[in-house]
């Protein structure tokens, strides 16, 4: 549905029914959507949307947990937010070691300009004390 609808999109705008890189609200475009982008569809969509492609940057996280002090994706839907937390929480498992291998920290950062919101997911694999020994080695403060 997603794709079809995408290619009326890209007709219409062929058409010149909708000007590209005109801003929303303006007195020129007053009827376009405030998600009107370019691109081609493998940069566009993700099978299972959003939820799927953060999820799927997630796990994928996990191989570099050593090597990124925070890992981030910029969520667009606001109900996307709670399960995407819950799946990154869900990771949080003791082994054997005494030391957590999960994601220590999740953080939001919420941005907004007119009525578009969007919230940055932030989250990291060292805790606190980590994060600050991974700072000083590299002379951050």
């Amino acid at each position: 549905k997603v794709r079809g609808l995408s290619k009326k999109k890209h007709l219409n705008r062929k058409r010149g029914k909708v000007a590209r890189n005109t801003q929303v609200g303006s007195p020129s475009n007053s009827t376009a959507s405030s998600n009107n982008f370019g691109g081609t569809d493998c940069e566009l969509w993700c099978d299972g949307g959003e939820i799927a492609f953060v999820k799927r940057i997630m796990t994928e996280s996990e191989r570099y947990r050593d090597r990124c002090l925070w890992f981030s994706s910029l969520v667009s839907r606001k109900d996307s937010l709670t399960t995407l937390e819950s799946f990154v929480n869900s990771g949080q498992k003791n082994r054997n070691d005494g030391r957590s291998h999960g994601v220590q920290t999740v953080q939001r950062v919420s941005m907004g300009t007119g009525k578009k919101n969007s919230t940055i997911l932030m989250w990291s694999f060292l805790d606190e004390g980590e994060r600050r020994d991974w700072a000083r080695m590299r002379n951050w403060g």
